[in-house]
C-alpha cells in the first residue's frame, strides 16, 4: 500500500498512511506526502501509533505534530518494526515532548532492528529529542540514524534522547550531521566512518 497525499489532523494517531495499525502486519508500503497535524499526538510519516508488525516500509517528506511524534511511528507501542526507514523533516510544536527522526516513543517490551532515519528533527523544550528515537524503553538492535538534531530539551541526543530500556545494539549516528556529540547509548561516528569501506569496519 502506498499513500502520497498530505494528511492533516489536530486529536491523535495521525500517520502518512494508517493512523492506528491494530494487531495486524504492514509491508512493503510507503508514504510520501506531508503529515500536518499541528494538534496532535501519536503522529509519524507512516503511522500514528503501532500495534503490530510494520516491515520493508519507509516514509519521506515532512511530519509535525505536538508530542510523540516520530519520522516513521509516532508511537511504537506494541510489536516489532524490521527493515524500514524514514527521511523525513520532523517538528514537534508541544513543550515536554517526545520527538524522534524515526519513533517518537518506542514501549517497553518491543523491538526496532535493521533500520535507519535520515532528514531533521527540531522541538524546543522538549523532554526527549532524537535523531533516532525520541524515548527508548525497548528493545534497538542494529539501526543508524543520520539526522540533524536541532532546538532544546531536557534530553537530546544523536541517537536517543531518553533511554529507559535496553542499550541499543549494534546502532550508530552521525555526530557530523547531527551535530550531537553524546547520546544516552549506541556509537557515534563521523560521516565518513559511516561510509564505504570505513562503515564495513565501524558498523559491523
Amino acid at each position: 500500500s502506498h499513500a502520497t497525499g498530505t494528511v492533516s489532523g489536530k486529536s491523535r494517531r495521525i500517520g502518512g498512511l494508517v493512523g492506528v495499525q491494530f494487531q495486524d502486519e504492514i509491508t512493503m508500503s510507503y508514504a510520501t506526502g506531508d503529515v500536518a497535524a499541528a494538534g496532535a499526538n501519536e503522529v509519524g510519516g507512516l503511522v500514528g501509533e503501532n500495534v503490530g508488525t510494520i516491515s520493508e516500509s519507509f516514509a519521506t517528506g515532512s511530519v509535525g505534530g505536538s508530542n510523540t511524534v516520530g519520522g516513521l511511528v509516532g508511537e511504537h507501542s506494541f510489536g516489532e518494526v524490521t527493515m524500514c526507514f524514514a527521511d523525513t523533516a520532523v517538528e514537534a510544536a508541544d513543550e515536554n515532548a517526545e520527538i524522534g527522526g524515526f519513533v517518537g516513543n518506542l514501549n517497553a517490551g518491543e523491538t526496532i532492528s535493521q533500520s535507519y532515519a535520515l532528514g531533521s528533527v527540531e522541538a524546543e523544550d522538549a523532554r526527549s529529542l532524537g535523531g533516532f528515537a525520541g524515548e527508548s524503553n525497548g528493545d534497538i538492535t542494529e539501526c543508524y540514524a543520520a539526522v540533524e538534531v536541532s532546538g532544546s530539551g531536557t534530553e537530546v541526543g544523536g541517537f536517543i534522547g531518553e533511554l529507559e530500556g535496553s542499550s541499543p545494539e549494534g546502532s550508530y549516528w552521525d555526530t557530523e550531521v547531527s551535530g550531537q556529540s553524546e547520546s544516552p547509548a549506541a556509537i557515534g561516528l563521523s560521516t565518513d566512518e559511516m561510509q564505504g569501506n570505513d562503515a564495513a569496519e565501524n558498523m559491523p
